[in-house]
C-alpha cells in the first residue's frame, strides 16, 4: 500500500508539473527568467578592472588586440566568450640572467647580468604581442642573448676578464 501511494504521490507531481509546462502564460514568464538572468549574468562577468600598477589589454580569440591601452583600476567590457583581459605589470621587473658564451678564442666566459625592466606604456601592445605577458624573460632570452652572444664573439678571454 505504502509503494501504490508513492506512486499515485509522484504521478500527480508530475502531472501538476507537464500541466504547468502546458500553460503558454507560464512558459513566456519562464522564458523572460531564463533570458533575463542570461542577460544580466553575461553583464556582469564581461566588466573587468584593471588591477593597480598595470595597464589592461583586451585580447580576442584570435589573438588581436583593440587599440586601447586602459589605466590601472579602470573598468574594462570585455565579452568573456570571446575576449579576455590581460594585466601587463608597469612595476618595474629585476630580472637575473646567467649563461655561458664562447670567445672569440674558443674559450667559456660566464655572463651574470641583474637588469630593471619596466616598459613604457605606449609600447605596451607591441611588447605583449613580441614577448608575451612575461616579457622579462622573453626580453632577456630573445634580445639580450643575442646581443651578449654578439659582443662576446668579438673579444678573447683576457680582454673580456
Amino acid at each position: 500500500a505504502v509503494r501504490r501511494g508513492t506512486c499515485l504521490l509522484m504521478a500527480s507531481r508530475t502531472a501538476r508539473i507537464a500541466a504547468w509546462f502546458r500553460s503558454t502564460e507560464n512558459l513566456k514568464n519562464m522564458g523572460r527568467m531564463v533570458g533575463g538572468v542570461s542577460f544580466f549574468s553575461l553583464a556582469l562577468l564581461s566588466m573587468k578592472r584593471i588591477a593597480p600598477g598595470h595597464v589592461g589589454l583586451i585580447e580576442d580569440r584570435t589573438g588581436n588586440l583593440r587599440p586601447y591601452v586602459y589605466d590601472d583600476g579602470q573598468l574594462v567590457l570585455a565579452i568573456p566568450i570571446w575576449q579576455r583581459c590581460i594585466n601587463i605589470r608597469l612595476i618595474p621587473v629585476k630580472k637575473r640572467y646567467i649563461k655561458e658564451y664562447k670567445t672569440k678564442d674558443d674559450r667559456d666566459v660566464e655572463v651574470r647580468l641583474l637588469c630593471r625592466l619596466q616598459p613604457k606604456v605606449h609600447w605596451v601592445p607591441e611588447i605583449y604581442l613580441k614577448f608575451g605577458k612575461d616579457y622579462g624573460r622573453g626580453f632577456l632570452e630573445q634580445e639580450a642573448s643575442f646581443d651578449i652572444g654578439e659582443v662576446v664573439k668579438k673579444y678573447t678571454f683576457e680582454e673580456l676578464v
